[in-house]
């Protein structure tokens, strides 16, 4: 049967209310944004910021591009400095 204490805890009342408030006002951002690229708005970096934000609860962040590699795939080549002091 399994422990029933073990597994993920479920959401408090709190987090539940908060993620509904983030999900209902998921739209509007999206809309602001919009608004903002095309011109229509002026841009508040504030408000930007919390447009970001909430779409990035909801939606997930977009994943960044790592590069593992040198130049056209080749290792990474490191430089390596010492200050001549001696240990």
């Amino acid at each position: 049967m399994g422990n029933k204490n073990s597994g993920r805890r479920p959401k408090s009342e709190h987090r539940a209310k908060a993620e509904l408030c983030l999900f209902e006002s998921a739209p509007e951002a999206a809309r602001y944004l919009k608004e903002v690229v095309n011109g229509v708005t002026k841009p508040q970096p504030g408000r930007i910021e919390a447009a970001k934000y909430t779409l990035d609860q909801c939606m997930g962040k977009p994943r960044q591009r790592m590069e593992h590699t040198g130049e056209e795939g080749t290792p990474i080549r490191f430089l390596e400095i010492r200050d001549g002091a001696e240990g």
